[in-house]
């Protein structure tokens, strides 16, 4: 089972939208206030702050979303060029935030401080349950290793 890839896509690049409409907000004030010397202020700060705020989201988040693919033994993580092969046990957690969807999950292997981000599919149930095949199994394999 391969993780959702259009909802990988669209949360890997979801601030990067945000940060270029706020951006083109900030820069369309800036021509305003050059072009009339008329400055408003306020207008200016919020479109900078929001556009620095989505562009630093970005950034720390762009490289933590993966491509993985998980089966009954394996995990295999497409991290840019390498791919990251696990098994259940190498597995330290996975965590699920539930307010999106389709969900999210954060994977934390043992021996390293780094976490990727993946997604399943459209499948959740009240935001608390995802019924999807990945869903399914990470929940078997989390009672079954305990994580």
């Amino acid at each position: 089972m391969t993780s959702n890839k259009l909802a990988h896509y669209l949360y890997k690049y979801f601030f990067l939208l945000f940060a270029i409409t706020f951006g083109s907000g900030f820069f369309e004030e800036l021509a305003k206030g050059i072009s009339t010397a008329e400055w408003k202020v306020l207008p200016i700060l919020f479109f900078a702050i929001l556009f620095a705020v989505f562009l630093t989201f970005f950034l720390l988040f762009k490289d933590k979303f993966k491509i993985v693919e998980l089966s009954g033994q394996k995990i295999r993580i497409h991290d840019k060029e390498k791919e990251i092969e696990v098994t259940w046990q190498d597995i330290e957690s996975i965590q699920v935030v539930s307010l999106t969807n389709p969900p999210i999950y954060i994977l934390r292997l043992k021996n390293q401080r780094k976490s990727f981000l993946f997604s399943s599919y459209t499948t959740m149930f009240g935001n608390f349950h995802d019924s999807s095949d990945i869903g399914i199994l990470i929940e078997k394999k989390r009672t079954q290793f305990d994580f």
